[in-house]
């Protein structure tokens, strides 16, 4: 690793400790690539895999001031105009104005179907746990290692949110 990076190389041969925080940066940086094996489908190495990921990223921060970048404009089957953006920082609601334009609805997509959100933004979104505990729910349950169902609320969607704590026993 320490090939990778001078920097790091110089802090090898003076003989000082490469830290985790080290490697952290040189795989933001993609100097270097972390690599694990395995098979989802016979269920090996993925504990090793979640275990290192945990390690070896660094949670990124975002600007709270909305940026984001379009990547296609197309329309709908009502002819409406859809922009399909991803963000950058910060938040979006809708019926908001934004360069001139009016957001009319703020969509997520699940290939065709869709589900219409209040708002989005960076850093809130529970896509990315939700996704990881539907992932390891099957092999938990396999395994018998599942102990309890999980609810996620998205602090980015208030609707969202109240669905979900209204549809559990908080007592």
């Amino acid at each position: 690793m320490a090939s990778a990076d001078d920097q790091l190389l110089e802090k090898y041969l003076n003989g000082e400790e490469i830290m985790n925080s080290d490697i952290q940066n040189l795989i933001v940086q993609r100097k270097i690539y972390p690599v694990y094996f395995g098979s989802a489908l016979k269920l090996t190495g993925i504990t090793e895999f979640l275990a290192g990921f945990d390690k070896w990223t660094k949670e990124k921060e975002y600007s709270p001031d909305f940026s984001a970048r379009c990547f296609k404009i197309s329309h709908d089957k009502n002819g409406e105009r859809l922009s399909w953006i991803k963000i950058l920082g910060g938040k979006l609601q809708a019926k908001t104005e934004l360069a001139g334009e009016k957001i009319n609805q703020l969509r997520e997509y699940n290939g065709e179907k869709f589900t219409t959100v209040v708002q989005i933004g960076i850093g809130g979104s529970d896509l990315g746990p939700r996704a990881m505990y539907l992932a390891l729910e099957n092999w938990a349950k396999k395994n018998n290692t599942f102990k309890m169902e999980a609810k996620f609320i998205s602090n980015v969607d208030p609707d969202d949110a109240a669905a979900v704590l209204a549809s559990i026993d908080v007592a």
